[in-house]
This record gives structure tokens, C-alpha cells and sequence, in this order.
């Protein structure tokens, strides 16, 4: 296996690469908004190895009223807003009564890695769902599947979940989702006792009003993918629950983790979670018999918070914007991204809710690749290809990652037009917390505007830099 500085010195200044679509038939199907946003628990005092990232922003507490956030998700035109995280198991709804809806623990100035308890109540429930339907974002919810847990564990009470179902339904919310589960380690029985219960729950409140969607269930949100146990979860819950979700965090721990940045840079450690996520399309798409799809529902890059100077940085494009295309390829349906806000792998600067580099790239992913994904091949491992059928019209777009340290110029298929939409995302240094679109320094409200090139000349693409090419393929997409 090739080595990255192989690689490396394998693209020289200016080196021709060759970029084609072998074949016109579709590799996979993603859903029309493959891009998720996620939202956690975590408190202002959650703090890992010293570094306390998250503010203000976690789901009880933060600022939903902000102009600039609505703004920033609105763009996003309809993407997943996924609330869950580590927390989810243990927070309790105060509606119907419960015993007691304690709040979280430790308390600052206490710094904490782990905490319990949190309340939400209806107020904060509805400010929840009403920024959803304002910024037309997909909400889903993560019950507290760890509530009053009896028999060591292996029966789930249903009760308060039931309650803040059936207040859902009277206040006639709209929910596309309740996710069941995060990183919890039941067995496959466990986990499927509760989802049929929690599939009880809400076929029984929503009898009682058939004017509202019946929310879809998603579930078990583990953390990687472990073959034997969804092979077995899997029939065991077919026929009510929508996707399969797990976590990983492919680059390892946010700090004590010396090599992350070479981790980020490196195309091949980027291959190997692409395997397992196509391993998990597979495995779902054949026991389920197609009934199922399997969606990355949890991953920051790197863990605990990710990493101030690379998480939030244009760096972390080479990861996540290449995961992106990466997990479409791989079957993946959707790619929920922790997080939105909070944490050092925030895409909104909680602070200032400005963006930060990787929101564009998603922004513009989420603009252009649509839901058929084709087999792009690239000739050098430096240069990364993705294609999809455009999201607005019978174009093709390409995302092509230069994670090399010099400039690549592409040869891409011939088109069928003289011209083509060009869509750079460049930045001053590698580590910069700003990102510039085809020269010009992006904020939250920047318009999306391309550069033409002529369709049938090479591309040069900057070194440590990617674009989006929207061009016309015969053949293709038509």
C-alpha cells in the first residue's frame, strides 16, 4: 500500500490528472438532502482534556432565535436537524407529570466529561420544532430510550416518551423522525423489544389525529458498525423502522491524537470508513430486502468535541467534504454531521454564528449534488473525483479534492456544451478559519455564484483546495 508521502510526490507542480465516468448507470441512490445537521446535550461545562468548546449551544440553551443561524439552516433548503448525542438517554420531558425532571449535573463552574439529568420542557419543546419549521429543516428527535430502565436494564419505560408523544400530537408538531438510541450496547432483542414499543407509542398517539405525517422511526445510532449485530437487529424490526443509523469518528480522539492532521490530509485513511460505510449499505439493503436504509448518524471527524485548529478550520474539508462524496458513493442515504453548533467541530461558530469553512462546503454539496451518485475515477490517488446527477437540472456535478501540495490540472469527459459552472473553495493557509468561493471571502448570506470556464479545456485546480464543476455529459444524467 502506498504510503502518503508515496502520494505526495507522486503529484507534481501542474501534474495531469484524468478524471472520467466509466459507466452511466447510477452506483447509488442518497437522499435528496444527504446533508444532516446535529444538535447536543452538552452543557457550557463539558470539558475534555482541559477544553471547554460548547458555550452556550447545547440543545436546552441555545440562541434558536438568532438571525444568523436561521439564515445559515434555512440555506441549507431542507436538510435533516437531528437533536440526540450522548445525553439523549437521560433527559427527561417535564409533561404528563413525571416523578421528577431534574436538571443537568454537574452544575458549572464544576467541568464534567459525563453528566445526568437535563429537562426540557414544552416551551423549549415548541421554541425545538418551530425553528425546524422556520428554517424548513427535517427534525429528528432522539427519545430517551435509557429512561427508568427496570430488569437490569432490559425493559425501557415508556411513559414519559409516551407523554411527550401524545403533547406532540395535540400541539400538532410536525416530527419527521424519532431516533431510538444512542451508542446504548443492548443486544439486538433489547434494542428491538424497545423499538416495538416506541412503534406502539407512536402509531397509538397518532390515531388520534390522521391529519398529521406519522413520524418515521430511526434507529440504534451505535457506534461503528458491527456487522453480526445489525444482521441480527435488523429482521427483527423490519417493517418499522425507516433508517439505520451508526457513529464513527474515523480520525480518533480530538487531542492526544499527534497525528491528526496527517490523518485529515491522507486520502487512504479516509478509504477504510468508506469500506465499512458500504459494508453497511449492503448489509442493509440485503437482510432488510431493500425495505431499509442505512444513514451515518453521528460523526465529527474526530471525538470528544473535535479539535480547535483543524476541526474548524478549511482543513477539515479533506476530511468531511470528501466523506461526503465518500458516504453517498458508499450507499449511505444521509450523513448527520456533529455539529451545528457547539464543540470545536461546530459548523456555526456558537459564539458569533458566523460559519465556519466546512458549512460551505457542505452548503454547496447539498446545492448541487442531487440523488444519483455515478462512478467518477480519478488516475492519481492525490486527486479526489466524486460525481452526482445535478440537484436542478440534467447536468452532472463533479466535487474534485486536491489534497495534494501542488497545483493539478484535470482533464474532465467531454461535455456537450462550451461552457461549464465553475465553483472553487480556496483559502490563504491550510489552517485558515476563513474560506474564499472563486476568490471572494464567504459569510453566512454570501450568493453562490460560479466562474465559467470552457467546458472541453483542463481544469487547474490549487493545491490543498476542491471544486464543485457542474457541466453537460452526453449520455448522462439525461
Amino acid at each position: 500500500m502506498m504510503t502518503l508521502s508515496m502520494v505526495v510526490s507522486s503529484l507534481t507542480a501542474s501534474s495531469l490528472v484524468t478524471v472520467d465516468i466509466p459507466s452511466p448507470t447510477p452506483i447509488s441512490k442518497s437522499d435528496e438532502n444527504f446533508v444532516c445537521l446535529g444538535m447536543d446535550w452538552w452543557p457550557s461545562n463539558k470539558c475534555n482534556w482541559g477544553v471547554c468548546p460548547w458555550g452556550d449551544a447545547g440543545i436546552l440553551n441555545s440562541d434558536l432565535s438568532n438571525e444568523k443561524l436561521r439564515t445559515a439552516v434555512k440555506r441549507m433548503n431542507g436538510a435533516y436537524l437531528r437533536l440526540g448525542g450522548s445525553l439523549c438517554d437521560g433527559i427527561v420531558y417535564n409533561v404528563g407529570n413525571p416523578p421528577s425532571c431534574p436538571d443537568m449535573t454537574p452544575k458549572p463552574p464544576a467541568q464534567g466529561t459525563w453528566f445526568h439529568g437535563g429537562c426540557l420542557s414544552m416551551d423549549r419543546w415548541g421554541e425545538i420544532v418551530q425553528f425546524a419549521d422556520d428554517t424548513d429543516a427535517k427534525l429528528v428527535f432522539a427519545i430517551n430510550a435509557n429512561y427508568n430502565r427496570t430488569d437490569g436494564g432490559t425493559h425501557w419505560d415508556e411513559s414519559n416518551a409516551r407523554a411527550l408523544i401524545e403533547h406532540t400530537v395535540a400541539m400538532k408538531y410536525n416530527v419527521f423522525a424519532f431516533e431510538y438510541g444512542n451508542e446504548l450496547g443492548y443486544n439486538a432483542s433489547v434494542f428491538a423489544a424497545g423499538l416495538h414499543q416506541l412503534h406502539e407509542v407512536i402509531t397509538t398517539a397518532y390515531a388520534k389525529d390522521p391529519s398529521l405525517t406519522v413520524p418515521k422511526i430511526i434507529a440504534p445510532d451505535e457506534i461503528h458498525w458491527d456487522n453480526e449485530f445489525f444482521s441480527e437487529l435488523i429482521p427483527l424490526v423490519e417493517g418499522i423502522v425507516h433508517a439505520v443509523t451508526w457513529h464513527e469518528y474515523p480520525l480518533g480522539e480530538g487531542y492526544q491524537n499527534p497525528s491528526l492532521n496527517s490523518k485529515v490530509m491522507d486520502p487512504n485513511q479516509h478509504n477504510g470508513w468508506f469500506n465499512t460505510a458500504s459494508m453497511s449499505a449492503k448489509t442493509t439493503a440485503n437482510v432488510s430486502s431493500g425495505k431499509m436504509q442505512a444513514w451515518m448518524g453521528e460523526s465529527g471527524g474526530c471525538s470528544n468535541s473535535g479539535h480547535n485548529g483543524t476541526s474548524n478550520r478549511f482543513m477539515d474539508a479533506f476530511w468531511y467534504i470528501d466523506s461526503l462524496g465518500g458516504l453517498a458513493a458508499a450507499g449511505q442515504k444521509v450523513f448527520c454531521r456533529q455539529a451545528l453548533i457547539g464543540g470545536n467541530y461546530e459548523l456555526i461558530d456558537h459564539r458569533n454564528m458566523e460559519p465556519n469553512p466546512d458549512f460551505y462546503g457542505a452548503l454547496l454539496f447539498n446545492s448541487f449534488m442531487g440523488s444519483s451518485v455515478l462512478n467518477a475515477t480519478s488516475d492519481n490517488e492525490l486527486v479526489r473525483a466524486w460525481a452526482h446527477c445535478n440537484k436542478n437540472s440534467s447536468d452532472v456535478s463533479f466535487l474534485l479534492m486536491n489534497f495534494g501540495n501542488n497545483s493539478a490540472e484535470v482533464k474532465l469527459p467531454t461535455s456537450s456544451k462550451t461552457t461549464r459552472d465553475e465553483y472553487h473553495m480556496t483559502a490563504t493557509f491550510i489552517n485558515a478559519t476563513e474560506v474564499m468561493l472563486n476568490g471572494n471571502v464567504m459569510t453566512y448570506d454570501s450568493p453562490i455564484s460560479p466562474v465559467q470556464g470552457h467546458a472541453n479545456t483542463n481544469l487547474v485546480l490549487a493545491n490543498n483546495s476542491y471544486a464543485y464543476v457542474v457541466t453537460q455529459l452526453p449520455g448522462l444524467c439525461q
